[in-house]
Parts: structure tokens; sequence; C-alpha cells
């Protein structure tokens, strides 16, 4: 169905003008953290020659919008493969939330005179004149979310957090750490409690970071300095080892500057954080 309330013509697959013709998008599902850094990449295909001409001729291009609340907003565009959007994002720079939207764009790299044939009747009857940055493709947003944000060291998904079923609940009081695993520390939460840390990491991810990593890898870091050989063949230990020489600690001092290392001074960091969100201020470390 054509829509005429757009100022010209629109490559979009629900609100635009070209009812013969598609702008698909696909986001890789190798998206990831690594070593801190978001890793995503976008795949596209437009069906419109014009458009694709424009493309390939690099008037315009295929970019990704990228935001997420509060305040970051960014705008990726497509390089040597044009049609296709590689983004990559620093953790420190996602102020609170761990959820990602995506919007695709085709839009345009110089002031041009646009006219397509291909478009929906009556749009193809016109000459535009656009300038650049104007918006001749859009695709609806996609969204992704990620359960922690905090991860900064290589295979950011070492910790993984498991619901327990209904009826049961942690031996150990809050939580039961298992180390067992070969990849991952495995973190058990009643139903209640899981619920409840996913909420709090919605609203504000940087308190977990200070009250709950920080026991987890207390615990984790004592095991390795107490029962080293049992561990020195695990997955997750080899990669923090490699990172962080956790096979090296030697006293409970050396622990809790690991820890440290390892999370950037977590409690010191919220702390400030939560002085600049909420009273308005700093203080120094």
């Amino acid at each position: 169905m054509s829509i005429f309330n757009n100022p010209y013509p629109l490559l979009n697959n629900q609100i635009g003008n070209f009812s013969n013709y598609k702008f698909s998008v696909e986001l890789s599902e190798n998206f990831r953290i690594e070593n801190g850094i978001y890793n995503f990449i976008f795949q596209m295909e437009v069906d419109e020659p014009i458009i694709n001409s424009l493309i390939e001729n690099g008037d315009a291009s295929f970019c990704i919008q990228t935001d997420s609340k509060p305040f970051y907003r960014k705008l990726f565009k497509s390089t040597l493969n044009k049609k296709e959007v590689v983004i990559e994002i620093n953790y420190e720079e996602i102020p609170s939330e761990f959820t990602f939207e995506f919007t695709p764009l085709i839009i345009t790299e110089k002031s041009i005179k646009y006219h397509n044939d291909n478009a929906d009747s009556p749009m193809n009857l016109y000459n535009f004149s656009l300038q650049k940055n104007q918006i001749i493709g859009s695709h609806p947003s996609i969204k992704i979310s990620f359960d922690r944000g905090y991860q900064n060291y290589e295979n950011a998904n070492l910790i993984q957090f498991i619901k327990l079923p209904n009826s049961k609940k942690p031996i150990n009081g809050t939580m039961d750490i298992k180390l067992d695993d070969h990849n991952f520390i495995k973190i058990y939460l009643s139903e209640e409690t899981f619920l409840l840390f996913k909420e709090i990491n919605k609203q504000d991810p940087k308190i977990l970071d200070a009250v709950l990593t920080f026991p987890i890898l207390q615990y984790t870091l004592t095991e390795v300095l107490i029962n080293r050989e049992d561990y020195q063949d695990k997955g997750w230990a080899n990669i923090l080892n490699d990172e962080f020489d956790i096979f090296e600690l030697n006293d409970t001092e050396s622990i809790f500057k690991k820890i440290d290392e390892i999370l950037q001074s977590p409690q010191i960091n919220y702390f400030n954080y939560y002085l600049k969100k909420y009273i308005g201020s700093s203080s120094d470390q």
C-alpha cells in the first residue's frame, strides 16, 4: 500500500512508497561483549535498483542509528563493504541500561536530485531535491538486551546467573556459587531473588556491580588460592589467569587487590557514581 504523507519516496517495508521492493536487515548472531567492547554486525539487502546504485556510487550509505537510554546515541556507517555495518562500543560509554535499539537507515551523503521511477504513484512522477543526511530508506528498530554489562575482561560471560525452579532455594542463603563448570562461574538464585536482581539491573546496574559481583569474585578467588590445582584445567579460570594472573595469588590481601584490578574498584566507582547521579556532586577517590 502506498503511503502519501512522506515528503519524497521512502523505502520502508511498512510505511514506505515502494510496494514492490524491500529493505531487509539482519543482525549477525555472533553479537557479543569481548574485552570490554560490545560487538555487532548488521547486513542489509535492497532490491530497489536506483537506491542500490546511489549506495554503490557513494551518494547514499547504509547506516545504523544506535541508542542506549538515557544518553547514548551514535550513527554508524558502512565502510568498505557497503552492505555491512560493524559496530564496536566500549562498555564504559553505556551509561546505565544495557539495552540497545538499532535503527537501520539509508541516508544521502550529499545533496542530490532524486527521481525514482520505481516508487509508487504519484511519487514516481516527481523530482526531489534532497540535502545531505536525508533518509531515503528506513527499517523497524531492532532491540538487544544484555543481562549484565559490567564485564570488562575477555569472554565477558564468565559469570552466569541461573534461576532455580519455583520450589527450590539456594542452600547457602542468597546464592549458591558453583565453580565446577568448565566455562562459567555459575550463580544459582531463587526465583524471587533472580527477578529482584533482574529488576535492579534494569533500574541501575551499577548497584549489582558494587554489591554482588565483588563477593562472587571474593569467593571464587579464595577457592582458587586454597585449591589452585582443582581449577587449573577450568576454562573460566584460565581466561582470568591469562589476563589477571589469578594463579599467582598468595594470600587474602592479594585477593582484594586482584578484585579491584578486575572490577576497577567497584565500590569507590559506585560511591562516586551515586553522588554524581543522585546528589549532583562527586567525591575524589
